[in-house]
């Protein structure tokens, strides 16, 4: 009882009446004590004429503030939790090392390509286009397209085999 002029009467009757206006009346004593606190506080500066009412008052909205911080926490703690649980799809460091050496691999085996060949080639495999479409654009036939393509691919697969073995 931090005031001078309590009484444990009064310490009562406003911890009763506190209970009655909270829902979460377990913390009520603390509650009581922290606005306690706060009236001698404020008093220093500013004369408080309905000091029961101010007490209350401060209690409910110091009650709120912690509600409103442990709700805060428990869901700041339940998107940790949920970032947690978030898989890492990042493949491991040996694969991405091995992807990049494949990768290397492929443009040697490229460079070693005619450059026709090798345009026809990336037309289709990076740019997607259909043969119909590259023969259109390179003025060949369908036919030559299709040569060109797989001829790259023979290319690609056999130097792959001579330099991964």
């Amino acid at each position: 009882m931090a005031s001078k002029h309590t009484t444990l009467a009064d310490w009562r009757r406003l911890l009763a009446r506190l209970k009655r206006k909270v829902p979460f009346s377990e913390d009520a004593e603390d509650l009581l004590q922290s606005a306690y606190v706060r009236l001698a506080t404020y008093q220093k500066t500013t004369q408080v004429t309905q000091q029961n009412a101010f007490i209350i008052r401060t209690a409910i909205n110091l009650g709120i503030d912690e509600k409103r911080k442990l709700r805060h926490r428990v869901e700041a703690s339940g998107l940790a939790a949920s970032i947690l649980q978030i898989p890492d799809r990042t493949p491991p460091a040996d694969e991405i090392c091995a992807a990049r050496q494949r990768l290397e691999h492929v443009k040697s085996a490229l460079q070693q390509l005619p450059p026709q060949t090798l345009r026809i080639f990336l037309l289709r495999r990076v740019d997607g286009l259909r043969y119909r479409e590259i023969s259109e654009l390179m003025g060949i036939t369908v036919s030559a397209v299709e040569k060109h393509v797989a001829k790259a691919a023979l290319h690609i697969a056999q130097w792959a085999d001579e330099h991964d073995a």
